[in-house]
């Protein structure tokens, strides 16, 4: 069974991209955040606009849950790759 077989050393892997849903169950917008590379930029698409973001807005603006005194975030999805690149 591959749940039992446990690599000798931790597995590290490097964030590749972050998908955000902005809205509720009833309606709202998705927009994305891509590190090519996953060493460099980050660059927001939103609809037809790319434009180049930091770490902070791409990924730890959108983590989390929010409270009753303050909003929850967005949905996310995040895709990561690791050191070898498979």
């Amino acid at each position: 069974d591959y749940r039992e077989e446990r690599p000798a050393e931790p597995m590290h892997y490097l964030l590749h991209s972050v998908l955000v849903h902005s809205g509720d169950v009833h309606g709202g917008h998705y927009f994305g955040f891509i590190r090519p590379d996953c060493q460099s930029k980050w660059y927001k698409f939103n609809d037809e606009r790319v434009s180049v973001a930091c770490a902070d807005e791409a990924v730890q603006q959108n983590f989390g849950c929010g409270n009753e005194d303050e909003p929850a975030p967005q949905a996310v999805h995040t895709n990561m790759r690791n050191r070898t690149g498979a």
